[in-house]
């Protein structure tokens, strides 16, 4: 009997064979099938290349779901992942990728660990083709790394200097002065400024815009008058403890703050919480703003007033860019710089300086 002729390409042809024939490792063959980012842009196209020379079908190996993963640094001082802040963005990246069938995953850890780790490895072994950045510093690390690799990333608002051109900013020096400004426009000349953003760029051009707009006024800042968590002595749980010590520390300061600026609701919330509980009324004795302006700042009491900012878009605009560079391999920018403007919503929270009796 006549053996049966094979046919069809592929017969014979493995991960093993294509391995064999260009001297690397199945593992290696594997992930560069898959697209995965731990694999550079190089030998991906040339193992690509030759499992296509050979008859290997590269269809079967192909991601079925692009996986944008929003990584968040974990601050030593930071008990839960999330926050008003991380929410909405969160809320934007889940928008954009159930439009465009993808994948959204979620990924925390210290910066220590981040910086010591090849994070596009460690996301590679999630299967994940881009990353979404939430609270990096000036000091994280990783970002050249992730350069070299071309591994296609996003920050939102703060990043390393080597993100720069892959970061969506907001002008915090322009709405830290248009806040600090609406109190010094109701009379208030001793405001607290409590900063739980000090390592973050954003955080520090904020705090920019605060000086600017006291010094504009003629009004000395003092540097007793912000609070941060340097000044905490030991941690603090979240934004709401951290905003009611702030407000026990400053108010024992001479002169002791009529206002408050805070960095989020959550620290708002914390303040006002603690004025309310010492017998203080906001806003007749002492006003309290805050940045972000979540769901619930228009139901609290008072309602807060706010610099609003979109932070769903600012997910959304994030993912888009993520998108954008798995799919044309971009290794630098080419789009407009976005800058997403703020707002200044004026609520019950503030108002005119108490006089001096």
């Amino acid at each position: 009997m006549a053996a049966k002729k094979k046919t069809g390409k592929t017969q014979g042809v493995s991960i093993y064979t294509i391995a064999e024939s260009m001297n690397v490792s199945p593992g290696t063959v594997s992930r560069a099938l898959n697209n995965r980012p731990d694999v550079s842009v190089g030998t991906r196209k040339l193992i690509r290349k030759k499992a296509s020379e050979l008859g290997f079908k590269l269809r079967t190996f192909e991601p079925r779901v692009t996986n944008i993963c929003v990584v968040i640094e974990v601050t030593p001082n930071q008990s839960s992942l999330f926050s008003p802040f991380v929410d909405a963005v969160l809320d934007g990246v889940w928008k954009f990728c159930t439009e465009n069938d993808m994948e959204l995953s979620l990924f925390g850890e210290k910066p220590e660990r981040l910086n010591e780790c090849d994070l596009s490895r460690v996301l590679g072994r999630r299967s994940v083709n881009g990353a979404v950045f939430l609270n990096a510093t000036r000091h994280s690390q990783y970002f050249a790394a992730l350069n070299e690799q071309n591994f296609p990333y996003c920050c939102v608002l703060s990043g390393a200097p080597e993100a720069a051109q892959w970061t969506i900013v907001s002008d915090g020096t322009a709405l830290g002065k248009r806040a600090t400004s609406h109190l010094i426009d109701l009379g208030h000349r001793s405001i607290g400024l409590l900063d739980t953003l000090t390592g973050l760029e954003i955080g520090v051009e904020r705090r920019t815009g605060y000086e600017q707009a006291m010094a504009n006024a003629g009004i000395t800042p003092v540097p007793e008058l912000v609070f941060t968590h340097a000044d905490c002595g030991d941690s603090v749980a979240d934004g709401f403890e951290f905003g009611a010590r702030g407000v026990r520390v400053l108010l024992d300061k001479n002169p002791a703050p009529t206002a408050f600026m805070t960095m989020s609701d959550e620290v708002a919330f914390g303040a006002i919480h603690e004025l309310v509980s010492m017998g203080r009324r906001v806003p007749e004795d002492i006003s309290v703003l805050s940045f972000d302006d979540s769901r619930f700042c228009q139901y609290a009491n008072p309602p807060l007033t706010v610099i609003s900012q979109s932070n769903e878009r600012f997910g959304y605009e994030a993912a888009k860019l993520v998108s954008r560079r798995i799919e044309q391999n971009l290794q630098t920018n080419p789009y407009p710089a976005l800058s997403i403007a703020g707002d200044l919503i004026v609520r019950g929270s503030t108002g005119p300086a108490p006089r001096k009796l």
